[in-house]
């Protein structure tokens, strides 16, 4: 018996788990959309009605707040209270107020962004090189919350980035088609969904069990001022900062956060995992739990690049733009520091 090529290979990173879902055939288009839902079996609408919880009730849409809290709560109960008795939060006690007028929410606002990045940044091979990493340009998708909530299918970005493979650019490892590096991200997150499918423990257990016995020096007022955006560093505290008011960073910079957290603050990769969980609005358990694994060097990829966050600041802000944005008190100080 003649085993396929991935058999043998095993699924330790992205290239080797790749092949094997090539070996599976071509990727199917995306499905029709649902017209019509089937209606509920009548066995099963008394369970629902009974088990039902109401979008109200599960409070999503409470937001009072001001500020960074004490422990991971959803909202300020006490401002909450006093919100609804005026009628509205005001603005900085709203914690959700930036997130609200960022994001355009739903199926025409995520297919628009589709479109908008595949033609005004992928078609140009900027997403090809390290231009992508700039965090002070549009230069990333910014296509991950629509991804987690359904409002794009994976096979859709990928089917719809296909369309430009015929394109080259050149980068430092050659020419390479413009959609390379986009499509890639996709067999990432199944590879992620498989690790979890495979090793259900893995947002609480390291993959690798003898890193459970690692001792972390760093203390919980570490913890706290890398969640606050306090280091003193000011690439980390931009990244931390942006995440709390958008829900959200480039990933490029959560890879400098989170290599900052583990290799420079001596902190356990669980605790990124659960801030990371808490407030990124495009949060997903299988590619959290995947990323901070690898990073942690507990998990199957075990990553071995550190990147220095001064260093990093050079490749990703070279004016300071995005500093300047996300730390003002920094706005004034000279571009060498």
């Amino acid at each position: 018996v003649v085993l396929p090529r991935s058999y043998k290979r095993g699924f330790g990173s992205v290239g080797f788990f790749r092949s094997a879902v090539e070996e599976l055939g071509p990727i199917p288009e995306p499905l029709e959309p649902v017209r019509r839902l089937p209606a509920v079996p009548e066995d099963s609408r008394a369970a629902l009605v009974e088990g039902a919880v109401s979008l109200e009730a599960l409070g999503y849409h409470l937001s009072a707040g001001r500020g960074f809290p004490r422990d991971m709560r959803d909202f300020n109960e006490k401002r909450q209270q006093q919100a609804e008795f005026v009628g509205a939060l005001g603005k900085h006690d709203d914690w959700a107020a930036e997130m609200r007028t960022f994001w355009r929410v739903g199926e025409a606002a995520a297919l628009s962004r589709l479109q908008e990045f595949l033609n005004d940044v992928m078609a140009e091979g900027t997403y090809e090189g390290r231009e992508r990493f700039r965090a002070d340009r549009p230069w990333t998708a910014i296509l991950s919350p629509y991804v987690r909530f359904g409002e794009l299918s994976a096979r859709r970005c990928y089917h719809e980035s296909q369309r430009f493979a015929a394109l080259k650019v050149n980068t430092e490892k050659g020419p390479r088609p413009v959609n390379s590096t986009f499509a890639r991200r996709f067999f990432w997150r199944d590879l992620a969904y498989w690790c979890l499918w495979r090793f259900p423990d893995m947002p609480t257990k390291s993959l690798r069990e003898h890193y459970e016995l690692e001792a972390w020096s760093g203390t919980a007022l570490q913890l706290r001022r890398w969640q606050r955006g306090r280091t003193g560093f000011p690439l980390v505290d931009a990244g931390m900062r942006q995440l709390w008011k958008l829900g959200w960073m480039p990933n490029y910079l959560r890879h400098i956060c989170a290599q900052f957290l583990i290799e420079y603050l001596d902190i356990s990769w669980k605790s990124g995992y659960e801030w990371f969980d808490y407030t990124l609005i495009d949060s997903d358990v299988a590619i959290n739990a995947f990323m901070w694994q690898n990073g942690g060097h507990s998990g199957p990829d075990q990553w071995e690049f550190v990147l220095h966050p001064v260093h990093a600041a050079k490749s990703c802000d070279p004016d300071g733009a995005y500093v300047r944005q996300w730390v003002p008190e920094l706005a004034g100080v000279p571009l060498e520091f």
